[in-house]
C-alpha cells in the first residue's frame, strides 16, 4: 500500500473516531447499547471492505460486568459465526487471555444491521406475531428500524399481514 493511500485511509478512519496502524484498525464499542454497537461495527467493517482496507479490526467490546461475558461480545461473536465465508475472527482469550476484545479479519462485506433485522424478523414470524410482539422482541434495534424492516418485508411479499380487530399480525410467507 502506498504512503499516500495509507495516509488517506488513516484520515478516513480518524474521522470515524477509529484508530489505525499499518497492521489493524481499532473500534471501541464501550458505552453503546447492543444494537447500536453491532450497527457501528457493521458500518465500520463494511466501509473498510468497500474501501479495500482488508486489515484486521480489533473490536473492543469489554468483557461484561456480570463476569459471564458481555452482551455486545456475545452478540458480535454470534454474528461473526453466522458468516464464516465472509469473515474470520479470533477471541482475545485465544490471543492473550483478554476476553474484552475480538480480532476480526474481513474477507467480504457483511449484511447491514437492517438486513440482519429483516432475517431475524422473518425467523421470528414463522409463527404469527403481532406488531407489538415483534417490537418488543427486537426493541434493541429501535422502533424506526423495526417499522422500516416490517414495511420492506411486507412490500416484498416476505411477510403476510392479517388483522384481528385493530391489531396487525405478521407471518413469514415462506
Amino acid at each position: 500500500m502506498t504512503d499516500g493511500l495509507l495516509s488517506f485511509q488513516n484520515h478516513r478512519l480518524e474521522r470515524l473516531g477509529l484508530q489505525s496502524n499499518k497492521n489493524s484498525v481499532e473500534i471501541d464499542l464501550h458505552g453503546y447499547h447492543v444494537g447500536e454497537a453491532i450497527d457501528q461495527f457493521l458500518t465500520v467493517y463494511n466501509q473498510n471492505v468497500h474501501a479495500g482496507l482488508m486489515i484486521p479490526i480489533q473490536v473492543i467490546h469489554g468483557y461484561g460486568s456480570s463476569g459471564e461475558g458481555g452482551k455486545i461480545r456475545s452478540r458480535l461473536r454470534m454474528l461473526l459465526k453466522l458468516y464464516p465465508e465472509d469473515v474470520s475472527f479470533i477471541s482475545g482469550e485465544s490471543l492473550d487471555n483478554n476476553p474484552g476484545y475480538t480480532l476480526v479479519s474481513p474477507e467480504r462485506a457483511l449484511p447491514s444491521s437492517i438486513d440482519l433485522l429483516r432475517i431475524e424478523i422473518m425467523e421470528y414470524c414463522k409463527i404469527t406475531r403481532s406488531k407489538d410482539k415483534i417490537a418488543g422482541e427486537f426493541r434493541q434495534y429501535g422502533a424506526a428500524k423495526i417499522l422500516k424492516a416490517l414495511r420492506a418485508l411486507e412490500k416484498r411479499g416476505l411477510l403476510s399481514v392479517s388483522f384481528r380487530g385493530k391489531h396487525k399480525f405478521y407471518q413469514s410467507a415462506e
